[in-house]
């Protein structure tokens, strides 16, 4: 029953910053800017959300870390995902990149696991992660149009690289895998955070 409410708390929680969200970027886009308050709680509520912390956090620290370093590498190189620059728009940066990204990362990569796990195709740890890669990436799909409009980032071109999202697969790839291999229990709450982002960007999208 304990573990039962504490889950309603943050489903409720997510459900009303995401509804309080869709408002702010329809009728307030200026408050826009504290978006990295909404990722940064996503982020505090899936780490709650795993049964064994201890070994969530190892696999978290590694994606904080990596994601942040390659958003570096990518930002100030061309090299990974394209020629793109952070704008304003979710928080503090250090050296040109926002550190909620890290946060960024680790919410997506948990949650398309959790989706995966949860709907049980397979057990292998590889196709597990080659599954949550295409979800990933199709969450940075959908994330991109309203991430653009909203000065999240920008890219150099027009249209964006196809090798951001070949990027994002094999990064997403990889950091499912680590988070697949610890063989944690499903996080129930991050299934629900994969969806109520999945709605949130795309009325955004419609709302334009």
């Amino acid at each position: 029953m304990e573990k039962l409410t504490k889950f309603n708390i943050s489903l409720a929680i997510l459900i009303l910053f995401h509804v309080i969200g869709v408002f702010i970027f329809k009728f307030n886009p200026s408050a826009v800017s504290l978006s990295y308050l909404t990722i940064l709680l996503c982020g505090i509520i899936v780490f709650l959300g795993e049964e064994n912390k201890r070994k969530a956090l190892i696999a978290y620290t590694i994606i904080f870390i990596v994601g942040y370093l390659i958003e570096y590498i990518g930002v100030t190189t061309g090299l990974l995902f394209g020629a793109y620059s952070y704008g304003n728009s979710i928080g503090y940066k250090l050296m040109g990149i926002p550190l909620i990204m890290g946060v960024n990362w680790i919410a997506i990569v948990v949650s398309s696991v959790s989706v995966i796990k949860k709907i049980g195709l397979s057990n292998n740890t590889f196709v597990i992660a080659f599954l949550s890669a295409l979800l990933c990436t199709l969450m940075d799909f959908i994330i991109e149009p309203v991430a653009i409009k909203f000065d999240f980032w920008s890219w150099e071109e027009i249209t964006i690289p196809i090798s951001n999202y070949v990027d994002w697969f094999i990064f997403s790839l990889i950091f499912a895998y680590i988070y697949t291999a610890l063989k944690l229990s499903t996080n129930k709450i991050a299934v629900f955070l994969f969806f109520i982002w999945i709605a949130f960007f795309s009325i955004i999208k419609l709302l334009e």
